[in-house]
């Protein structure tokens, strides 16, 4: 944590404010987190690797602490907005240590229904959304107008303080990729693209493009179809396809999908 601190000290001595992008690796595997706290998760969890990964978590959140104390002590904790998210949900393998099951990489709850906490002293009113969707792309435009900054049109995310706005919007768009892309091809928003994802209140629609072969060759399993519907209220795991039932839903979340894939500006590689 020390690089941190000589960083917001030294935006002290400058009479600046700062700006901090914590990128933890943790509780990404190897799972090896000190013995003391796998211990204390060996006899409740289902299984070791869960307890390991459990064990992951708990070490992130003691670093997390410790920033959080440093920022009391230096008095600065009531004026710091702190944001939390992570890139991807994992399940782990119930027998095979630092493995995943349907989860990350993959377009499923488990992977792309991550935890995200703002929390800001005196100002946010600390309080627990199960159902309002939110996405990553709101967390720069947030961040943004907290500090008085209007975000440029480009940005499309909403301000997380605000929950009207974000039950007006109700639904989100994801994108799975293959793991590692091709650099040399980033203008091209279909390579490597596994699978579409919208979800709109609790309706949730994975539609797999030309090359959704590929999610499969993952040993993913969906299906064998192009399109998979969910209705998240009754089956939040997302196990019970109700595509072949829902014909109308399925189009409808369809042209949601190509809607947003037609308002979305290609990327410029110059």
């Amino acid at each position: 944590m020390q690089p941190i601190y000589d960083f917001v000290e030294k935006a002290e001595e400058n009479d600046q404010p700062f700006f901090v992008w914590y990128g933890v690796f943790l509780p990404h595997a190897p799972h090896d987190a000190p013995q003391r706290l796998f211990d204390k998760y060996k006899d409740i969890a289902p299984n070791e690797p869960t307890a390991w990964y459990w064990a992951n978590v708990e070490w992130l959140d003691e670093g997390c602490g410790q920033l959080v104390d440093y920022l009391k002590k230096k008095n600065l904790y009531e004026n710091t907005i702190f944001v939390f998210t992570s890139d991807n949900g994992w399940v782990p393998h119930p027998k095979t240590r630092n493995q995943f099951i349907r989860s990350k990489m993959g377009p499923y709850e488990a992977g792309i229904r991550t935890p995200m906490f703002i929390t800001h002293e005196g100002e946010i009113e600390s309080r627990r959304d199960t159902e309002t969707l939110a996405s990553n792309i709101d967390i720069a435009p947030t961040i943004l107008r907290a500090c008085g900054i209007e975000p440029p049109k480009t940005m499309s995310g909403l301000d997380l303080r605000d929950p009207a706005a974000l039950e007006k919007r109700n639904r989100v768009f994801v994108d799975v990729y293959e793991h590692n892309g091709n650099l040399d091809r980033r203008d091209d928003l279909e390579d490597g693209l596994m699978a579409h994802v919208v979800i709109h209140g609790w309706d949730k629609l994975v539609a797999l493009p030309e090359n959704g072969g590929a999610i499969r060759s993952r040993q993913i399993p969906l299906s064998d179809r192009d399109e998979l519907y969910y209705d998240l209220k009754s089956d939040p795991d997302d196990r019970n396809d109700l595509a072949s039932e829902n014909a109308e839903k399925v189009e409808q979340l369809s042209d949601m999908i190509d809607t947003w894939m037609k308002a979305t500006p290609k990327m410029n590689s110059k």
